[in-house]
């Protein structure tokens, strides 16, 4: 498949995705941080076939995009030997948000965030219930796990992450 110049790809890995810019000739600008196991790494231009490490690839599409074409991969371009990825707050999905929105957003990290929060609450809840002798109504509980195990389809759904839906899973049981 051709992509067009500018294009935000995703490609999916082991319970998170990997994001990128195409700048043609079977190119890819990214933060290569993660991006092959563990160790941080540069914004950097990878072949298509590195980029995507065998896995299918998507096209992220925004409703809103002020950078396409060749105006994005001039921002990416800007960055090019930047090092200072962080996986919380400039990883690979903040630097393709950056490039095609002129905002530094990441929905994997705003998700975990979220889900954080979720399980925080639920252990506090737990806690309560365990050491102070407090309850919940029946409905309540269902309520809640309800609502947590919807959160975490939802995850499963859109970042290829069995594994993490099966420990969550398991928090919610």
């Amino acid at each position: 498949m051709e992509y067009e110049l500018g294009e935000h790809l995703v490609s999916g890995r082991f319970g998170y995705t990997h994001h990128g810019i195409y700048i043609g000739n079977s190119e890819v600008i990214h933060y290569s941080g993660l991006a092959d196991g563990l160790s941080a790494g540069p914004v950097a231009i990878t072949t298509l076939a590195e980029f995507s490490a065998g896995k299918a690839l998507r096209v992220r599409r925004y409703a809103v995009s002020p950078y396409s074409g060749e105006a994005a991969v001039g921002r990416a371009m800007t960055r090019i030997g930047e090092d200072k990825y962080d996986l919380q707050a400039n990883n690979c999905e903040h630097f393709c948000s950056w490039v095609r929105t002129g905002k530094h957003v990441s929905e994997q990290v705003q998700f975990v965030e979220t889900m954080a929060g979720a399980i925080g609450a639920g252990l506090s809840e737990y806690r309560k219930q365990r050491y102070h002798d407090a309850t919940l109504s029946e409905a309540a509980w269902e309520t809640g796990k309800a609502a947590g195990m919807a959160t975490v389809k939802v995850f499963a759904a859109t970042a290829n992450a069995a594994p993490v839906f099966r420990v969550l899973r398991r928090l919610v049981k």
